[in-house]
């Protein structure tokens, strides 16, 4: 019960802050694919949004998607 409560804190934390960089205009929400929210960076925010990001222990990848939240499996690694 303690790593799954973790595990939805940690997702939560994550969440609120690619908001914050989507507000700011680093990020951008670039649809869903396969249930996951993708994320994508601006021309401008790339650096600060990786910077921002690697902070919060995700991996960055320039050329494709920055990260991909499921938000069906919050605090919950297997399917219901």
């Amino acid at each position: 019960m303690l790593k799954r409560d973790k595990h939805k804190k940690r997702q939560s934390i994550i969440e609120k802050n690619l908001q914050e960089l989507v507000r700011k205009g680093w990020l951008f929400i670039d649809g869903e694919r396969d249930g996951l929210q993708v994320y994508k960076p601006t021309q401008h925010g790339l650096k600060l949004a990786e910077k921002r990001l690697k902070s919060l222990g995700l991996h960055v990848d320039k050329l494709n998607d920055i990260q991909a939240i499921d938000k069906n499996r919050v605090g919950n690694s297997t399917p219901e």
